[in-house]
């Protein structure tokens, strides 16, 4: 080949190259919002700012976060730009186009099929629309594209980049805690082809890393692990019950997101049966372990976003494998690229899926379409839309009164832009430390499991001292609260905490179960939003020298 032709095909490659990343770099920013739950985190890194800590209501300390690495990067964005959501979205953006752009083969060589696989990424609406969502999705794609690129195939001999490997894990941990079943394998695997002893220095890196965190917690919370674990995973509700709305979480996923399926499923059937290559597998297993915890929990309520990380991680070890094996994708998945073609351009042009509804019966919804209103790019940018929403108002103005408790189930947006004067009433218990050891309701929708508030505990709240009906409840919230209230550093305190883990005041829990538990348990009204609602329903109408003029 002359010169000329292969300047010209140098020429070609890389405006392949540029255009795949373009494409995913614009579909990232057209989807770019932020849902109610990442308001959550902003309202603790809020307080946090104000010198309240790293609390959720300003007088417990209770870890509402299931991503303390992110609420760190969160912290560190608030002091740098100040508007927390607008910094949020942007810093998701280079996040997760530095993800994708980590494993793109760079043009140079006959790898062709490899790049516009690629695309299979870009094709997933999931992935796209939690590279944003102000959640920790983008930082959990750009550390397992650092982990898989460390790993290099887990070939038995040493290289610098294997020191990483430990480390990277640990955070991946603390970006996720469930993302342990997905690094599980990879590391089990990683310390049996390198050796235990010529990895004992990285892996006790890692190890105190994620140790350090761990005793943070519990001497600041009294806990292990997020207050959302209680909340979520502690309902009280049958295992079978979960996991059938676990498959109909994979169903929705297979509806809404079916060029999500087609990657998911071809890459993880390209790594299962790449024998020759230890970290494919290993990849493998560990997100085949993730999909079988997802139908074991019941999935959750945002339609994709517990896909999306296996999506993009599936794709990207697809490629990585492919590109240092030696069969090209091509003679071993004919049309592959073509159809991730095919799939990227109907998602360019506004696909959404088979599914019309926002929420469908099941629970399950597509958080974008429901807050994108209020809370995508452009309406947050402009920063007016939120200020409409009837329960941002009411929280608001209640704030400016001064201390107040208020019911909410859409905890995120009022707690955020209410303030530290008001004591968010969380009924779904993500934020409330006794309501999330006790039972939910029956026939909660999937991650809104709604608690019955016990006698006495709301004006508890209000009053800041314990009027509680019951005897034996009073007692132990007395002791929760001395745990999340009392002195961080009381050796008192943290020996409540231990027997609070430990069950040692599980008595006092049984004996006001077995009087309570079948009122606590009795389902509620039906709370199911209808299958259109959006955030645009809470509108309230536009203050009249507002209007536009005649």
């Amino acid at each position: 080949m002359n010169d000329e032709s292969s300047s010209r095909e140098r020429r070609r490659a890389w405006a392949v190259f540029t255009t795949v990343i373009a494409i995913f770099a614009w579909l990232v920013i057209r989807d770019a919002w932020l849902c109610d739950d990442a308001f959550i985190t902003f309202r603790v890194v809020d307080n946090f700012h104000n010198d309240f800590g790293l609390r959720w209501n300003v007088i417990d300390r209770v870890q509402v976060f299931t991503h303390p690495l992110w609420c760190f990067l969160l912290v560190a964005l608030g002091w740098l730009f100040g508007n927390l959501p607008l910094a949020a979205i942007w810093f998701s953006v280079l996040m997760s186009v530095a993800a994708f752009l980590l494993i793109v083969p760079r043009p140079g060589r006959e790898n062709w099929d490899l790049v516009l696989l690629a695309l299979l990424i870009p094709a997933s609406k999931a992935v796209v629309q939690f590279g944003t969502s102000g959640l920790e999705g983008p930082l959990a794609y750009l550390l397992l594209v650092l982990l898989i690129l460390a790993g290099g195939g887990l070939n038995s001999s040493w290289h610098r980049n294997d020191r990483w490997v430990p480390l990277l894990s640990a955070a991946i941990v603390l970006t996720r805690p469930d993302l342990i079943l997905i690094v599980a394998p990879f590391c089990i695997a990683w310390v049996t082809r390198k050796g235990f002893r010529r990895a004992a220095v990285s892996i006790a890196a890692g190890t105190a890393v994620f140790a350090i965190w761990e005793i943070f917690s519990f001497i600041y919370y009294g806990i292990l692990f997020p207050n959302t674990a209680l909340a979520k995973l502690y309902t009280g509700l049958p295992f079978l019950e979960g996991a059938l709305q676990g498959l109909r979480y994979i169903a929705d996923f297979v509806l809404r997101d079916p060029a999500g399926v087609v990657g998911l499923v071809t890459c993880v059937l390209l790594l299962m049966f790449r024998r020759d290559d230890l970290q494919a597998r290993a990849v493998c297993a560990g997100i085949l372990l993730y999909l079988l915890f997802i139908v074991a929990i019941g999935g959750d309520f945002m339609s994709g976003r517990f896909f999306a990380v296996p999506v993009f991680l599936a794709v990207a070890e697809a490629i990585r494998t492919n590109g240092e094996g030696t069969r090209p994708l091509a003679d071993s998945f004919p049309g592959a690229s073509a159809a991730a073609i095919i799939l990227v351009v109907i998602h360019f042009f506004g696909f959404n899926g088979f599914v019309a509804a926002n929420i469908s019966r099941n629970g399950i919804a597509d958080e974008r379409r429901v807050y994108a209103p209020a809370l995508s790019l452009a309406a947050v940018h402009d920063g007016s839309p939120i200020q409409r929403v009837s329960w941002v108002r009411a929280a608001q103005e209640l704030g400016k009164t001064g201390p107040a408790v208020m019911r909410a189930i859409a905890v995120g947006v009022v707690g955020y832009y209410g303030g530290p004067n008001v004591h968010v009433l969380d009924i779904n218990a993500i934020g409330d430390p006794l309501l999330s050891r006790l039972p939910a309701r029956s026939e909660s929708r999937i991650g809104h499991f709604e608690r019955r508030i016990p006698l006495g505990y709301e004006d508890s709240l209000q009053s800041e001292s314990l009027v509680i009906e019951d005897l034996d409840l009073r007692e132990y919230c007395q002791v929760v609260w001395s745990v999340t209230r009392g002195p961080v550093w009381s050796a008192s305190r943290i020996g409540e905490s231990n027997r609070l883990i430990t069950g040692g005041y599980s008595l006092l829990l049984d004996n006001y179960l077995s009087r309570s538990g079948d009122w606590l348990r009795e389902p509620g009204p039906p709370a199911l939003p209808p299958p259109d609602a959006t955030i645009e329903m809470l509108f309230l109408p536009e203050e009249p020298e507002n209007l536009p003029a005649d």
